[in-house]
């Protein structure tokens, strides 16, 4: 009898932590949308961002785009940064700003690209109510 306890014992506590893991996991879903990127999954009216980046030959070709909340106005200026390591960036050049009314940003654009180097683009999104700013984020592309 206690060999039947204690196997049942094991089974129960086997499955318990076979169970546990999925469910902890759903607790968590609805912010593995917005950790795209290194973007904190507390954002209040900017969604998903995303910065694609391609190397092409001579030229990289990037694109970004992100969404926030229609009630806003918002900026997104677009750097292209430059490495030797990929640990320490520097400013290379700009692929642009752009704004928006309309709850959707985008911007894409080529930049050359010099032999040598890892390229990543930053991509700095403000939103403003008014001239009052409610939110800022900055987030990166893949490095190529």
């Amino acid at each position: 009898m206690k060999k039947a306890i204690s196997i049942f014992g094991a089974m129960l506590i086997a499955g318990a932590m076979t169970v546990s893991p999925c469910m902890a996991k759903d607790d968590f879903a609805p912010y593995e949308l917005f950790q795209e990127n290194n973007t904190a999954p507390y954002n209040l009216v900017i969604t998903n961002n995303k910065a694609n980046l391609n190397h092409l030959g001579n030229s990289i070709h990037g694109s970004v785009y992100a969404f926030y909340d229609v009630n806003y106005t918002a900026k997104m200026s677009v750097i292209v940064q430059r490495s030797t390591n990929e640990i320490n960036w520097s400013k290379a050049g700009s692929l642009g700003t752009v704004s928006g009314y309309d709850g959707e940003l985008s911007l894409r654009g080529d930049y050359p690209a010099v032999s040598g180097y890892y390229y990543r683009l930053a991509a700095t999104v403000t939103v403003y109510d008014g001239s009052s700013v409610v939110e800022s984020l900055t987030f990166y592309s893949d490095i190529v």
